[in-house]
């Protein structure tokens, strides 16, 4: 019997590099209108209908966990494509490279299609939303962030990305080992014959790092992206933010999520926070979809009315 070649999840979306991906939205939206059925396939909650347009964010940018199945990430692909089906999606992967040996200047490189799609929509009243997932999704969108500033220089008054909402999930974190160790598993290959080997190196290259972070007081990644998401230099303080998180995280401190909602909040930012009692790391939307995207819609509503309240 031939083998069949299963379908790749994310094969609707233009692949621009290694890392990004583009979709476009197909249509304008109609009463009743529904996201793509290839997308639409995949939707966790068959409940959710795409909403109202004057809410719609133009833009989202997506910057899934570290080593994310696609078959997990075509979930909320299809989340966005139909309650904004005439939203314009970027995803941004993230590897364990990236955390750790990857240089900062070729990650910058391959997050210039991003730049390019952002800045060409960037009008008067657009609306673009980022959701970023764990510390690697987090590191990623604080990289982007600084690459869109660099971008204009000193063409503009202010460079900074104009936000309409951030959705924090399961992050940001510290840089605490046991928990990036284990965070650092997440995404290498189930079989042992190569799990163990990939855990070998992963330690290997992790505990390198470590050891010269405590050696030689450099600044870690997870602590630079942390002070990164927080810098009104890179985030302006109109984009309400949403925190979705759990007691039971096993690789991101749910205390360590609070704070940086704590100090986001004394610098001004609108913060909504949505605690999971029972969910696992990353698995909030799987645990409870119809709560998940309530609390999406809810963020880019308050963006978009330019008020919110904190719970």
């Amino acid at each position: 019997m031939a083998h069949i070649k299963p379908l790749d999840p994310l094969r609707h979306l233009i692949r621009l590099n290694s890392t990004v991906y583009l979709r476009e939205p197909a249509t304008a939206p109609t009463a009743g209108a529904t996201a793509p059925t290839a997308v639409n396939a995949t939707v966790e909650n068959k409940s959710l209908a795409p909403r109202d347009g004057t809410t719609s964010p133009d833009t989202v940018l997506l910057f899934p966990w570290m080593g994310a199945a696609p078959r997990y990430i075509a979930k909320y692909v299809a989340g966005y494509a139909t309650m904004y089906p005439t939203a314009r999606l970027v995803l941004v992967t993230t590897d364990m490279a990236d955390l750790t040996y990857r240089p900062r200047a070729a990650q910058m490189k391959r997050l210039e299609p991003v730049v390019d799609i952002v800045r060409a929509v960037d009008q008067p009243g657009s609306l673009t939303l980022m959701h970023m997932f764990s510390n690697a999704g987090s590191h990623t969108a604080s990289l982007f962030l600084q690459a869109y500033r660099d971008s204009f220089a000193a063409a503009r008054a202010d460079p900074t990305l104009p936000l309409h909402a951030m959705i924090f999930d399961s992050g940001p974190g510290s840089a605490e080992f046991r928990r990036f160790a284990a965070a650092a598993s997440v995404g290498l290959p189930q079989p042992w014959y190569l799990r163990i080997p990939a855990l070998f190196l992963a330690y290997l290259i992790l505990g390198t790092i470590w050891i010269s972070i405590m050696r030689f007081q450099r600044r870690d990644p997870v602590d630079r992206l942390r002070q990164a998401l927080n810098d009104k230099r890179l985030v302006r303080l109109s984009a309400p933010r949403c925190y979705i998180y759990s007691e039971t995280d096993a690789l991101v401190n749910w205390k360590d999520v609070e704070s940086h909602g704590r100090d986001a909040e004394q610098k001004g930012w609108t913060v909504v926070r949505d605690k999971y009692n029972d969910s696992p790391h990353v698995g909030h939307m799987r645990t409870d979809a119809s709560r998940y995207w309530e609390a999406v819609e809810t963020v880019i509503q308050r963006g978009t009315e330019g008020k919110g309240s904190v719970r």
